[in-house]
């Protein structure tokens, strides 16, 4: 148990506080000209043996650093993804506490790199909230799911394909067996698309870097908990989560249900005629930019300046200009 502990990269730093006194200790007896002949060469064999370890490990690493050349190891690509997600949630939230819902072994991990709050890990210190985890995991109405999320102040949830704990949770909750079907749980249903999403959860899109080589099977849920927000907020939101997923149609689709709710909506609009004039789309740019300037009034053709602006500045002349000539055609007499 010992040996399997040190292996642990937490522990490593214990264990060489333990190995330093005995190598100090050997050394003097080395160094030292008064000390028996005996005690010099077990000194050399206390010292190659706290060392041997830890220069064995260092040789291992790097042999199989050589091994695999520039491959990534994937034993470490869900910590290396993990530590990532945390890393830009903190980013979008600077001095907010993040709480996130996630697995057991993920929940460890966020902790760890994310410096974030988690309910549910695998230690017995914290039984209550793996208590509370599996509550949620399992809840079938989604109103409760959202009241007891919010009473534990939980800020995201994360979900991996390989670690998604979903089923799991609930035949936990439930006191099912290991080959029970549990699917119409809260977050079993969420991630199979059994029901609805609710409007009060707004997905945040993460890309798999191809180069860990995951496959296109694999997968990473991330959802933002606000309760509160209108369906138009929502739809904008999965219209967002659309664009960075490259999933153009369905976006223009979700921001124009976010329009047709809200036709003032500054952000939906905006969104709308930027993509629009990367389509280079010069009829539908036209439209837009005209009901823009009906909605919103005064305030239309500041806005739309200022997109044709970010389009110019973001190194996307051409569509800058066709937003811009789509403006000029409406100032013709």
């Amino acid at each position: 148990m010992t040996l399997l502990a040190i292996r642990q990269i937490r522990w490593s730093g214990t264990a060489s506080a333990m190995v330093i006194p005995m190598v100090l200790a050997a050394m003097w007896l080395i160094l030292s000209h008064h000390a028996p002949r005996w005690r010099a060469i077990s000194a050399w064999a206390v010292l190659l043996l706290a060392t041997l370890p830890t220069s064995a490990a260092i040789f291992f690493r790097v042999m199989d650093a050589q091994e695999r050349g520039n491959m990534v190891d994937q034993s470490i690509v869900p910590s290396v993804v993990t530590r990532d997600i945390c890393q830009r949630l903190a980013a979008t939230a600077p001095g907010k506490r993040l709480v996130v819902l996630a697995s057991p072994s993920t929940s460890t991990e966020i902790i760890y790199y994310g410096g974030a709050k988690a309910l549910g890990t695998l230690y017995w210190e914290n039984l209550e909230g793996l208590r509370k985890a599996a509550e949620i995991y399992s809840l079938r109405d989604e109103n409760e799911a959202l009241r007891r999320i919010q009473e534990l102040g939980v800020t995201h949830i994360l979900l991996f394909s390989w670690d998604s704990f979903g089923q799991r949770y609930v035949r936990l909750q439930r006191g099912l067996g290991k080959d029970d079907e549990a699917r119409d749980g809260f977050i079993p249903a969420l991630l199979e698309g059994t029901r609805p999403q609710p409007t009060w959860l707004t997905p945040l899109y993460y890309p798999l870097p191809e180069e860990y080589k995951l496959g296109n099977d694999q997968w990473v849920r991330i959802y933002a908990i606000a309760p509160g927000q209108s369906r138009a907020e929502w739809f904008h939101g999965v219209a967002i989560y659309q664009l960075d997923a490259g999933k153009e149609d369905l976006a223009e689709r979700s921001l124009r249900e976010a329009i047709a709710l809200e036709p003032d909506k500054i952000n939906s609009r905006v969104a709308l005629l930027l993509l629009l004039a990367s389509q280079e789309r010069p009829h539908d740019l036209a439209t837009e930019v005209r009901s823009t300037l009906e909605n919103l009034h005064e305030n239309g053709r500041q806005i739309i300046e200022k997109a044709a602006s970010d389009l110019a500045n973001s190194n996307q002349p051409s569509a800058a200009a066709s937003l811009q000539k789509a403006l000029a055609e409406l100032d013709k007499p």
